[in-house]
């Protein structure tokens, strides 16, 4: 769930949760005109970082799809968005 993360000051910070069918807390961080969306995976535990710009967020915020409003990242990147989950989960049954 993208959402204002009060006391986040690193990306170490960051707890993974689930709520409904989204992933943990994520936070958006810009620097020198470059943004980036943060993450923990709630799979593998780890930091993900995903290059986004403010107004691709606001998008998708506002409700844009992730396919449409994200297109220019590989669809992994995508779903760690809509759901938290990394590419470095491993899924083992």
């Amino acid at each position: 769930m993208i959402q204002k993360t009060d006391g986040i000051k690193s990306p170490n910070d960051l707890k993974p949760s689930i709520d409904g069918y989204r992933g943990g807390e994520m936070f958006y961080m810009e620097t020198d005109g470059i943004g980036a969306l943060w993450g923990r995976c709630v799979v593998s535990l780890k930091i993900v970082m995903v290059p986004v710009s403010s107004e691709q967020l606001a998008a998708y915020r506002a409700g844009g799809l992730a396919q449409n409003v994200f297109a220019n990242l590989a669809p992994e990147s995508r779903e760690f968005i809509i759901s938290g989950i990394s590419p470095a989960a491993k899924w083992s049954f």
